[in-house]
């Protein structure tokens, strides 16, 4: 008797979990924000991510620094679309100089404002080498003490203000 109730629960939470209604409803209190300050385009983001919740999912394709549209518009050209959310980096990892650098995070800049414009969700990343490193992946991916890692998060060492001034370069870009 106890196995049969049981069942009956689960068939009942079920059936009130594939509720379109019961989903409309649970969406709608949902609708608030963490964070009362929430700027525009953010509350915009998340009132689509809540109507869309229970409905699908959002696929998405991530590109380097170096080649922001790339793997994106193969993607376009082999599925006949894109996806809905586009990835970029802001970190170098082919030991690109300076200006280089500045350049390519300009053309991410500019893909990721164009991307946005036209209604497709973006996500920015910062795989950062150490300041003082060449901007090659095998600096961004070394392993660190905990002593060598503390260095640089904690305000005042040399390697803070050099992380921090590193930052607000790409901040900036």
């Amino acid at each position: 008797m106890e196995q049969r109730n049981l069942r009956d629960l689960l068939d009942s939470a079920s059936r009130l979990i594939g509720d379109v209604q019961w989903q409309a409803a649970f969406r709608k209190i949902q609708m608030s924000p963490a964070d009362a300050e929430l700027g525009a385009p953010a509350r915009k983001l998340l009132e689509t991510l809540y109507w869309l919740q229970g409905q699908g999912m959002i696929s998405g394709q991530h590109d380097y620094l170096e080649s922001p549209d790339d793997i994106n518009n193969k993607l376009k050209n082999t599925a006949g679309s894109y996806a809905g959310l586009h990835g970029y980096e802001m970190g170098p990892i082919g030991n690109q100089t300076e200006k280089l650098i500045s350049s390519q995070r300009q053309g991410v800049t500019d893909s990721a404002i164009r991307w946005h414009k036209a209604g497709g969700i973006v996500a920015m990343t910062y795989h950062a080498n150490l300041p003082g490193t060449a901007p090659a992946w095998t600096n961004v991916s070394m392993s660190l003490s905990e002593a060598n890692f503390s260095k640089y998060i904690t305000p005042g060492t040399p390697e803070y203000t050099a992380m921090i001034a590193e930052l607000d370069k790409v901040a900036v870009s």
